[in-house]
């Protein structure tokens, strides 16, 4: 059984076909899809989310220069900015959006996805499951991107930006990202467990 999420309708489900997605009866909402490439396909897309990740966090975003002086920032130095103006709480908010969130939710889904695809018991993996789906609106690196490019917009015409190695990254990651939650499937993953576990 199945709650559609946009009208509440109580369905039965039937065996769903790699490649398919299934619908609501009442309003035609999107249920459930098993993805063509099964779980390896947001596996894939994962593991490539760490690299970018690591790199994103390793190199800077950003060069911006104003009249000679030239400044660099990384991805968590824009948190630490926000320390050094004394705004906790949003240097808070913006440390949990761009950097804590989306790492528990990568390592989470890393976590789950081997375990589901190479059939090993790890402990705490409905535990891990659970979460994905509780962190994924924080997760808001894609947010974070489009300000950065709206921000770097406004400021050509008063200051040499250069984009550095992060920002590339950091754009790689987001897309990888995006992947790997369109192609995960909380609910096939959480029958898995339940038959297996």
């Amino acid at each position: 059984m199945i709650v559609c999420f946009d009208c509440d309708t109580v369905q039965q489900l039937d065996k769903l076909e790699r490649g398919f997605c299934m619908r609501c009866i009442c309003c035609n909402g999107r249920l459930l899809m098993n993805p063509k490439g099964g779980l390896d396909t947001p596996l894939a897309l994962i593991v490539s989310a760490i690299i970018f990740f690591i790199i994103a966090n390793s190199y800077p975003l950003m060069t911006m220069g104003i009249s000679g002086l030239s400044h660099t920032t990384m991805l968590f130095g824009v948190a630490l900015g926000f320390v050094d103006e004394n705004q906790l709480g949003l240097a808070l908010l913006v440390g949990m959006t761009i950097i804590i969130a989306p790492l528990l939710i990568i390592l989470a889904m890393f976590y789950v996805l081997v375990s589901v695809r190479f059939k090993l018991r790890l402990p705490l993996t409905k535990m891990a499951l659970v979460w994905i789906v509780r962190l994924q609106p924080w997760g808001m690196m894609d947010v974070f991107l489009l300000g950065a490019i709206v921000a770097f917009i406004k400021l050509t015409g008063q200051s040499d930006v250069i984009f550095g190695i992060g920002f590339y990254a950091l754009s790689a990651l987001i897309i990888s990202y995006a992947g790997a939650i369109v192609t995960f499937e909380p609910y096939l993953v959480w029958e898995y467990l339940d038959e297996h576990q």
